[in-house]
């Protein structure tokens, strides 16, 4: 299945599995964020998740990420707090990221927090594209990685 890009000039056909594909993907995903109940659905979710691992300390990985965070934060009845990358504290820290295709957001914001001192840093991606290209997985500085992807709300 091929994904259609419309434009000025025309409209272009787009693989599936290509990288400009899972770009759309991941617009997709962080405009459905801004839906209430999707966001609402999608903090709920990330609460579930940070609880599981047990770290109660987020940071945005970008200005997509900073509602999800923040609706969290509030959803979550003061269990978790939240900061910027450049001002957290935390030990133990979670990085929120809307979308992600190549990783490279998530990498860099783990990569600064471990570098300033941070012992445990985990990911929660509330639409992980391409999981096949990111290497999060294997990624050293992260010790945890979470995907919520984005569902139908009930």
């Amino acid at each position: 299945m091929a994904a259609t890009l419309d434009s000025s000039k025309g409209t272009a056909v787009v693989p599936h599995d290509s990288i400009a594909a899972g770009v759309m993907q991941a617009a997709a995903a962080t405009q459905g964020l801004r839906d209430i109940a999707s966001l609402r659905t999608a903090a709920a979710d990330l609460v579930d998740a940070a609880m599981s691992v047990g770290c109660h300390d987020l940071v945005a990985a970008n200005a997509a990420a900073e509602p999800l965070t923040t609706a969290a934060a509030l959803l979550s009845d003061g269990k978790l707090g939240y900061s910027d990358i450049r001002h957290t504290t935390a030990q133990k820290v979670l990085i929120v990221d809307a979308a992600t295709v190549s990783g490279d957001v998530t990498r860099s914001c783990a990569g600064y927090l471990r570098e300033n001192g941070a012992m445990w840093i985990g990911a929660i991606i509330y639409e992980r594209v391409r999981p096949d290209l990111d290497g999060l997985d294997v990624e050293p500085t992260l010790d945890c990685v979470i995907s919520l992807r984005p569902r139908l709300n009930e």
